[in-house]
């Protein structure tokens, strides 16, 4: 029998509790798939949250967001690429024409409301209101404060965009200049971002700044910065949800009918989503609506059973069940991998109680002897959740100083795994933390920090160093750990240690436990199984995944432990 090792990449965050609605739920723990979305940016954090929860309860599979416009969605949902748009407008005529003729006309769920917001910093204490007719002047031909009105200030109008594409952009666009864009984009000093996060940053520091977000992010964010009524209208879920606020939107879930019957996960999904939404809607600065148009769409679109199916009858077994017990044999117990398994177990319990530690330290530092609101301060080393409560900690921790939606580049997150790579996670996580609130190497004292200092690096770095370990040939590296820039060190050596020592050597032996198969494959080749292949690239942004058919790949490392296939790639 050929053996097929395929990585997921699945996502872990904090449970969601469930709303009754009067759609029948379906089970997230009988879900088995992949989920590809895509869509406005600005309902991502909603999206994120409905996945945390439903990957939570148990659905297995990789469901994945990119971010992209609605136009661009529509396209790919059209071309059978995406699975769910969630989109900030309804579908165009052309787009709805289009896919229906791809036979793939959209279901659409109405399924949130927000709005666009002209925001400043809350260091301007002059504008706090504006007509539209003075948000024309501010987003266009005025240089300075004064032009627009003569008592605010002489300084010049720094403005802060989204990108020309983004629907946030064309609904401001829309709203204030009749979908002119010529205006706002030839605007003397405009700029233009991609990332939110960016955008927010340059105006919450900047008292002549002015900028467009969307409402829910400002909402989210708004001890730092300031939301500018528009003709004396804030952007509330009254004046959203009545259209009075007028860069007022909402947003929309759309997929297939046939899509949905088909792939059990796509509809589950959906219907997770409709179910739980009004518990996050306005937590994260979103506006509600009323749901029964989404039920609606989903219930005369689903066909999923809520249960799983009976199992079919089979006919009763010549051989009895006592006879069929005579012939198992008990598989070897492998004591090696068993005690690896324990040694890890130990190793994860070690790593936890040193960060809940830190954490704790950490906490001392900023509050005292306070706790931020649900902070649970767990350390119950029988707890077979302890890792995903002190894990939720940090994400309180995290949120606490940078904001709900920010974290430091390069954060792992929640990712479902052993307790030992999730102590790991924690671990690295911490330390990004750390560095971006006291800096680089500096920690209060009594901190005890990670106990294998390759746990502040990224994970393709951790693996390649991980599996060269295994193989009992990779010499102690000479990295400093101390230095900043250790993790490029390691990395580097790492790196030039395979392809001078492992490329093309038939005569290295990767031991993994519990691996079988024998063979040999090294050096430049091209995928030929007729299997799918999991793999991890070191390169790659998305770890786990499948090698097309006739793929070229240069094979760094091959296991040749019997019973294996592994190789790194």
């Amino acid at each position: 029998m050929r053996r097929l090792l395929t990585v997921f990449c699945l996502l872990m965050l904090l449970p969601l509790t469930t709303l009754a609605q009067s759609i029948p739920p379906i089970d997230p723990a009988i879900i088995v798939g992949d989920v590809l979305i895509g869509g406005s940016d600005a309902l991502a954090p909603l999206t994120q949250r409905m996945i945390t929860g439903f990957v939570t309860e148990g659905a297995t599979g990789n469901i994945v967001v990119e971010n992209q416009t609605t136009a661009e969605a529509m396209l790919r949902f059209c071309s059978g690429e995406l699975d769910i748009v969630h989109a900030d407008r309804l579908p165009t005529a052309d787009e709805t024409a289009a896919c229906e003729s791809a036979g793939r006309a959209p279901v659409v769920m109405p399924i949130a409301a927000d709005a666009v917001a002209v925001v400043v910093s809350n260091g301007n204490p002059f504008l706090i209101n504006a007509t539209q007719d003075e948000v024309q002047q501010l987003f266009g031909p005025a240089v300075v404060w004064s032009d627009v009105q003569p008592s605010w200030p002489s300084e010049p109008i720094n403005r802060h965009l989204t990108e020309a594409d983004s629907d946030t952009f064309n609904t401001f666009a829309d709203a204030i200049y009749g979908g002119d864009q010529r205006i706002p984009l030839t605007a003397i000093g405009a700029r233009f971002y991609e990332d939110l996060n960016a955008l927010y940053a340059a105006l919450q520091v900047d008292p002549y700044a002015i900028g467009i977000l969307p409402a829910s992010y400002a909402n989210r964010n708004i001890g730092s910065v300031r939301i500018v009524s528009i003709n004396n209208v804030q952007p509330t879920s009254d004046n959203v949800q009545s259209n009075f606020y007028p860069m007022a939107r909402q947003f929309y879930l759309i997929s297939h009918a046939t899509l949905m019957q088909q792939q059990p996960q796509v509809e589950a999904f959906l219907n997770y989503y409709i179910l739980h939404a009004l518990e996050q809607i306005t937590a994260l600065g979103y506006y509600p609506i009323d749901l029964s148009s989404a039920e609606q769409a989903w219930l005369t679109s689903g066909d999923t059973p809520s249960a799983l199916p009976t199992p079919a009858v089979v006919e009763a077994p010549e051989q009895t069940v006592e006879e069929g017990l005579e012939e198992v044999v008990e598989p070897p117990v492998n004591e090696a991998v068993v005690d690896q398994a324990l040694q890890e177990q130990l190793n994860a319990i070690q790593i936890l109680a040193d960060a809940r530690s830190d954490m704790e330290l950490f906490a001392v530092t900023m509050f005292g002897a306070e706790r931020p609101e649900g902070w649970n301060g767990s350390l119950n080393t029988d707890d077979p959740q302890l890792a995903l409560l002190i894990r939720l900690d940090l994400e309180i921790l995290a949120a606490s100083q940078l904001g709900t939606d920010v974290r430091p580049f390069g954060w792992f997150g929640a990712v479902p795994s052993s307790q030992y790579a999730i102590a790991r996670d924690v671990r690295h996580d911490l330390e990004l933390l750390a560095d971006a609130i006291f800096g680089f190497s500096e920690r209060p004292t009594g901190w005890e920090g990670p106990s294998d200092a390759i746990m502040r690096c990224d994970r393709s770095t951790q693996s390649l160093v991980g599996l060269l370990r295994l193989s009992g040939v990779y010499a102690v590296p000479n990295a400093d750990p101390n230095s900043a820039t250790y993790c490029d060190d390691l990395a580097q050596q790492a790196a030039v240690f395979t392809e001078s020592s492992l490329l093309n050597r038939s005569d290295v032996t990767i031991n993994v436990p519990g691996a079988g198969l024998n063979g040999s494959f090294n050096g430049d080749a091209t995928i030929d199984s007729e299997f799918a292949v999991g793999f991890y690239d070191r390169g790659a942004a998305i770890r786990g995944g499948v090698i097309p058919l006739g793929t070229p790949v240069r094979v760094i490392a091959r296991s040749y432990a019997d019973f294996s296939n592994m190789m790194l790639i």
